[in-house]
């Protein structure tokens, strides 16, 4: 599906604006991932038309599942470059006058941090009642072998469970930007985060892609 064309009247012989996707750090948005290329694909402004365009890349690039080298893209649209998904806000947000500004963005991280805290405490809090549970068995030597199997297992599923909780987390709690991790320690809370921006990058994205985060 080609490009609708541009209105002589308006752009006789000026480009439509266009931002690139990639993995290399010159692209507009930068996702820093293997399984996106270097020069992913790009998305054209036409008008108050946003149109993505894969540029053969080896993992491709998909708007609601469906494979596609060009497409007019809709706000709802669920975007995948290689196994990155991409909101269509951050895409077209690159077209506005300042591109570097996710404040918006990195706000919202506020809310993933909390979510991923009260998941850990809760997982904390039902393995302290399962403790208690397991010394209040009733055969004393049958129960306190059970107890140990019993309490083993519990271990071993917390401790999928907390890794699963931490691979999502690593996709989640990034830059909104250039997609860079933050560790999940105490010292990478929100707050912890928000203070370092302020202090040493004067509110900006402490991977150096030039992302605001702060006003």
């Amino acid at each position: 599906m080609p490009f609708p064309s541009i209105h002589p009247m308006t752009a006789p012989n000026v480009k439509p604006p266009v931002v690139t996707v990639g993995r290399s750090k010159n692209n507009h948005i930068v996702i820093p991932t293997l399984s996106v290329s270097e020069q992913h694909a790009q998305v054209m402004r036409l008008g108050d038309e946003f149109w993505l365009e894969d540029n053969n890349s080896s993992n491709g690039t998909f708007v609601n599942e469906f494979r596609i080298t060009r497409r007019r893209l809709q706000p709802d649209d669920q975007i995948r470059m290689g196994n990155q998904l991409i909101t269509y806000r951050r895409l077209t947000k690159a077209f506005t006058r300042n591109p570097d500004d996710y404040t918006k963005e990195f706000a919202e991280l506020e809310h993933i941090w909390n979510e991923y805290e009260s998941l850990k405490e809760g997982l904390e809090s039902r393995s302290l009642l399962d403790q208690g549970a397991d010394l209040l068995m009733g055969v004393p030597v049958v129960g306190m072998a059970l107890g140990r199997l019993m309490g083993a297992e519990r271990m071993a599923q917390k401790r999928r469970t907390l890794a699963e909780i931490d691979a999502k987390m690593t996709t989640l709690y990034a830059c909104p930007k250039c997609g860079t991790p933050f560790p999940l320690t105490r010292d990478s809370s929100f707050q912890m985060l928000l203070q370092r921006s302020v202090n040493q990058k004067q509110g900006r994205c402490l991977a150096g892609c030039g992302a605001i985060w702060t006003v």
